[in-house]
């Protein structure tokens, strides 16, 4: 991947120089190193001024273009709601005029979801979001309380749209062509590295240690789109589950994906919701949401989710600022 920044032209561009806090329309949340290189590897400029903070906003932010739209990168301290929560309260604050916020990066993905097959690498886009550990404990079971809820009209028309064959086959070429890109490019880690236990064999209690350090050895599970030579990365749209802890286990992951019909699993969106009025989540599937956590996928499905944003933007409404004009 380019570092962070990298073929970002800082000055001669049309637009203007520097914008306003109240022209910036979308935030895109990103907690780890790696999701926010790749997010910014992607901006097509951006502007080097620190002063776009309100008094008493703490957070560190990159203000950039991405195609034809105005963004703000918001550095997210750490995973999770509370900090995410956090960001994006100092965010709406300092940027008033956000209408939409894209929450990118990498997350757990259900391998087997409402009968489609889903592998790492992969990218995840939410139509309604559900917080997965917020509820009450019975006797017998967990009962979750009500989902966040779904997406504006604007955002649930669009992702209807790419529903489409030939719309979501579209969207997905043209993220690969951003991700083919020589200056982009992450070499695909490998189907050997493409490991999936099933869902009762734990890793075990050392955390510290990867499968093969620890000799994990229990039975996989087949996947038939890792039976061919080249593996083609799809994009999946559904419910994706945020919450503030880090879900290690297959069983649990496959139990509440059958009742919800969850996709995937994430910790920063939860937080996110209460600030805007419209939140997506797009991010590229890492590991299977089990006790067999890895980060050797990290970086590549980073880059893909940071493509599918830029692209997910592209085909996005209009937004009511213009920003091809100057200041009056």
């Amino acid at each position: 991947m380019a570092s962070p920044g990298a073929g970002i032209a800082h000055t001669g561009s049309k637009y203007r120089d520097p914008p306003r806090n109240s022209d910036v329309q979308v935030a895109i949340f990103c907690a780890l190193a790696v999701e926010a290189d790749a997010i910014v590897a992607l901006l097509d400029h951006c502007w080097d001024v620190n002063d776009y903070r309100i008094t008493e906003d703490p957070m560190s932010y990159t203000i950039g273009l991405m195609g034809e739209r105005l963004v703000v990168v918001v550095h997210i301290p750490g995973p999770g709601k509370i900090e995410a929560a956090s960001a994006a309260t100092h965010c709406r604050r300092s940027f008033p005029s956000i209408v939409l916020a894209i929450v990118s990066g990498v997350c757990g993905g259900v391998p087997c979801a409402a009968g489609r097959e889903i592998i790492l690498g992969d990218v995840l886009i939410s139509e309604k979001v559900v917080q997965h550990d917020f509820g009450s404990r019975t006797s017998k079971n967990f009962v979750r309380k009500e989902s966040l809820g779904r997406v504006d009209t604007a955002t649930g028309s669009l992702l209807a749209k790419l529903k489409t064959q030939r719309a979501g086959e579209g969207f997905r070429r043209k993220v690969d062509a951003i991700i083919r890109k020589e200056s982009l490019a992450i070499p695909y880690p490998g189907v050997q590295h493409d490991v999936l236990f099933e869902a009762s064999y734990e890793h075990g209690d050392n955390k510290n240690l990867t499968c093969n350090e620890r000799g994990c050895n229990g039975p996989l599970v087949r996947r038939k789109r890792l039976q061919h030579g080249s593996v083609e990365f799809l994009i999946h749209i559904g419910t994706i589950a945020s919450g503030d802890t880090v879900l290690r286990s297959g069983k649990h992951r496959d139990d509440m994906a059958e009742k919800d019909g969850i996709i995937g699993f994430e910790m920063e969106g939860a937080g996110i919701w209460s600030e805007f009025r419209s939140v997506v989540i797009i991010k590229g599937v890492s590991d299977y949401a089990d006790s067999h956590k890895t980060k050797t996928w990290q970086q590549y499905a980073a880059s893909r989710s940071a493509a599918a944003t830029k692209v997910f933007l592209h085909f996005y409404p209009n937004l009511t600022a213009s920003l091809g004009t100057e200041h009056p």
